[in-house]
């Protein structure tokens, strides 16, 4: 009797021992089976073709090849053109028109204050009109009214509403031209200006542990004339062939916005004798380097990875 006693006192001994061990384990199952928390990346595409005065013809099919190539990347992308379609091809014109009220409105919507991290990248995306009032860089919305401050799109204000996300990589690539409106050249105070320095097109924003680039098509006071052919520009149509693998020029299976801006660098020069039309890309912030940020990596989203140059 006594050892059958003993027997059941060991038994019962060991039963918080084998239940614990076997909740390690399932613990350790679980953790191991999680996947790991991925980067998120998001991208705002713009495309303005309807203008009253001067209405442009290629910007919307810039916009949706761009918004193609990013969502074949694994992008979350969200895109507002004349035609005011939503990822279901629904029409809502009083939110997807392109107008400064919406424009500003949908950002703010796409790019809540503190909605990203760590690793995170937004990128924005803007083909229309635009031009440079006192050294800062308008985007100009459908329906704008006058060509004044006011009734247009800031960069700095774009920029500033991707910065309070959080995320952690900033790119902005605008397909827009950047003339200064009653000159014929630009002062020196506007051809000195860069971004990343107080009293610039960005204003006085932070960008404290994060990184940003800015793309654009051509210098400041620069205009751009749109070809005729209803074809995509040439700065969208280079955009688009290096995010599909032509910038990557090492065979790696990384395009970073280095490789991207080297390929449309290159792309152009090829193209245009003019060099003062050439693209301009700017960047900076904490590990700053146009390496910094990666735009496209074939080795995670199950592309077609590009053949070796």
């Amino acid at each position: 009797m006594l050892t059958l006693m003993r027997m059941k006192l060991s038994n019962a001994n060991r039963y918080p021992m084998i239940l614990s061990g076997m909740v390690s384990v399932l613990l350790l199952f679980v953790i191991f089976a999680l996947p790991a928390m991925s980067v998120k990346q998001v991208a705002i595409v713009v495309g303005c073709n309807d203008y009253e005065n001067v209405p442009l013809i290629a910007s919307v099919i810039n916009a949706e090849n761009v918004s193609k190539v990013l969502k074949e990347a694994g992008y979350e992308v969200w895109t507002m053109t004349d035609k005011a379609l939503d990822a279901k091809g629904d029409y809502h014109p009083e939110k997807l028109f392109p107008t400064k009220t919406n424009l500003e409105r949908q950002v703010s919507i796409w790019a809540p204050e503190k909605s990203y991290g760590k690793g995170d990248l937004i990128l924005f995306y803007f083909s229309g009109h635009g031009v440079r009032i006192e050294g800062i860089d308008y985007l100009v919305p459908l329906r704008f009214g006058e060509g004044k401050p006011d009734h247009l799109v800031s960069l700095p204000y774009i920029y500033e509403q991707l910065r309070r996300s959080g995320a952690q990589n900033i790119i902005v690539m605008t397909d827009a031209c950047r003339y200064v409106p009653g000159e014929k050249g630009l002062s020196k105070r506007d051809r000195d200006v860069e971004f990343g320095k107080s009293g610039n097109a960005l204003g006085t924003v932070s960008t404290e542990a994060q990184c940003y680039a800015f793309l654009r098509n051509c210098p400041e006071g620069c205009k751009f004339p749109e070809e005729d052919d209803g074809k995509m520009s040439y700065i969208s149509q280079a955009i688009v062939e290096g995010l599909r693998g032509k910038a990557d020029d090492t065979g790696a299976g990384v395009i970073t916005i280095r490789n991207l801006y080297k390929y449309v660098l290159n792309w152009f020069k090829s193209h245009f004798k003019n060099r003062s039309r050439i693209p301009t890309l700017q960047y900076g912030g904490e590990g700053s380097g146009t390496d910094a940020i990666v735009l496209r990596d074939f080795r995670k989203d199950q592309s077609p990875q590009p053949a070796p140059k």
